[in-house]
């Protein structure tokens, strides 16, 4: 297989689990358990790449002023992002419930999907295994993102009637970063690639970090679903170390 298909082919795996992931959303009962579970693996698996593989290159072989400046870019953006969704959804209270679902998942997710694409196709700067990691890692999040929002969405009968398109829309923005970041990558100069994939990673980070820190008001902490942080941060960083 040509280099650039192989790229090509790593770039878009995180796109073949969103659909199982939607599937299991309407046969697992335990989809809540199944939802906490892969959200902490997957999120684990994501730190030990960024943390592992990408973080130290950025710092030893990249500008480390233009790193510190775009990760701080990459937290503001997400700052600004979740005001500006907390915003809209105060002004849309008066909204039919039943449309909740479907602009939860087309909004604040769309535009994490479309961030995580961007960075993983920035992360080819860094080397081909690091990028493979990543795409890894993010079929994981894709994986729970097809679980949580299906399930969110199958509560209302407007929300099963949209589903389709709702799950096509959020992989077109993940195609549409993932398209931006790669023609940046090819087109933009190496300073201003560095400052976007430091922004970028900050931010994916930030997103990943915060969906798992909202624990479900009504039920309480599991030591077990902690765990599975730490098993997806283990399982990628021994795939690392052995490939």
């Amino acid at each position: 297989m040509n280099s650039w298909k192989l790229d090509l082919f790593w770039t878009a795996f995180p796109l073949a689990l969103l659909l199982p992931g939607s599937l299991l959303a309407v046969e697992r009962a335990k989809i809540r358990a199944l939802s906490r579970l892969t959200l902490r693996f997957s999120t684990g698996a994501i730190f030990s790449v960024i943390t592992v593989g990408l973080i130290p290159g950025l710092v030893g072989e990249h500008d480390l002023f233009l790193v510190i400046v775009g990760f701080a870019a990459g937290i503001m953006l997400m700052l600004l992002i979740e005001q500006g969704a907390a915003h809209h959804d105060d002004l849309r209270r008066s909204d039919s419930p039943r449309l909740n679902a479907a602009r939860s998942a087309i909004g604040i997710t769309g535009i994490g999907l479309a961030i995580a694409g961007v960075a993983l196709s920035l992360t080819w700067l860094n080397g081909r295994k690091t990028a493979v990691l990543l795409a890894l890692a993010l079929g994981f999040r894709f994986l729970w993102v097809g679980i949580t929002h299906k399930a969110r969405m199958a509560s209302t009968i407007t929300g099963r009637r949209i589903a389709g398109r709702t799950f096509v829309v959020l992989a077109l923005c993940f195609n549409w970063g993932a398209g931006i970041g790669a023609f940046v990558l090819r087109q933009a100069p190496v300073k201003m690639v560095e400052f976007l994939l430091a922004a970028f990673v900050a931010a994916t980070l930030f997103q990943v970090m915060a969906d798992m820190m909202e624990e479900p008001q009504d039920e309480r902490p599991q030591p077990f679903y902690t765990a599975a942080f730490f098993v997806g941060f283990l399982v990628f960083l021994i795939i690392r170390i052995n490939i």
